[in-house]
């Protein structure tokens, strides 16, 4: 039987996602393996990548460093679905704060402009049906040190029981638990439609309950504001992809309690 693919097994994503054994009986693999090497190709159906190099987030694109439109190649003779983890970063600004697959596309940094035109080349190379594209929102884990909302926050909670904002606390975002997000990867890997569909929690969140939410999982700590600004308003209209691929739903309870989780960890992580 042909099974899952996974390439970009080391990236902070697929790590966490492997730690809670999601995903168990796909086949997972390096960059470097999956470059390496054919042997994998003749019993993939599916292949899902978390490999993408760090120098598109912040350059202009550069086909030698775009790992997806590589892979597509590899597997264009096939009958390999892809599925392509993009970004919500695509919709850039809109007039609607809640963003839906059929907005256009209005990049407004390097990263999404880069992602989008991964996205065309896809579905150039392999056709849409043979390609999903995820638009992702804010997918965040237990993840300190790293330049990231939630690591920034868990890193400064840690080290000087203070989380501190430059925006609103009123800021309204969606977030999307890495762990949450394997499960929902497993339901859509199980059987992928081609198209383009959001992946968040649909909930426009308050930034503020995030930060309240990790220090009660810490135990301590205070939310520091040094601008109430309110700027990058989002959350992903779920429907379409909720509807195709019969995902439970994510509900407010269950962010809190990953939120928490987080916090906790940080708790346990700096010997508190």
């Amino acid at each position: 039987m042909k099974h899952v693919t996974v390439i970009g097994k080391n990236s902070f994503m697929a790590r966490l996602i492997r730690e809670k054994n999601i995903g168990k009986d796909w086949l997972w693999l390096s960059h470097n393996e999956a470059m390496d090497s054919d042997e994998w190709l003749d019993n993939t159906r599916c292949v899902i990548n978390f490999s993408y190099a760090p120098d598109l987030r912040k350059n202009k694109y550069n086909a030698a460093l775009d790992i997806d439109t590589k892979l597509a190649k590899r597997i264009q003779a096939s009958d390999i679905h892809y599925i392509m983890l993009s970004s919500r970063m695509v919709y850039g600004t809109q007039d609607t704060p809640l963003l839906t697959e059929s907005l256009t596309p209005n990049p407004q940094n390097i990263y999404g402009a880069n992602k989008h035109q991964i996205e065309q080349n896809l579905i150039e190379i392999l056709g849409q049906p043979r390609v999903t594209i995820l638009r992702l929102s804010n997918v965040f884990g237990f993840e300190p040190n790293r330049a990231s909302f939630f690591g920034m926050a868990l890193t400064k909670l840690a080290q000087e029981n203070c989380i501190t904002y430059d925006m609103s606390p009123f800021t309204k975002r969606d977030f999307l638990s890495t762990w949450r997000f394997g499960q929902d990867l497993e339901y859509i890997a199980q059987r992928p439609t081609g198209g383009i569909f959001n992946l968040g929690s649909g909930i426009g969140l308050e930034t503020g309950r995030i930060a309240q939410w990790l220090i009660d999982g810490y135990g301590k700590g205070s939310l520091l504001i040094k601008d109430m600004s309110i700027r990058d308003i989002f959350w992903l209209n779920m429907q379409k992809t909720r509807d195709c691929f019969r995902l439970p739903d994510y509900t407010l309870h269950d962010l809190q309690q990953d939120c928490t989780l987080c916090g906790t960890l940080m708790k346990d992580y700096h010997g508190e």
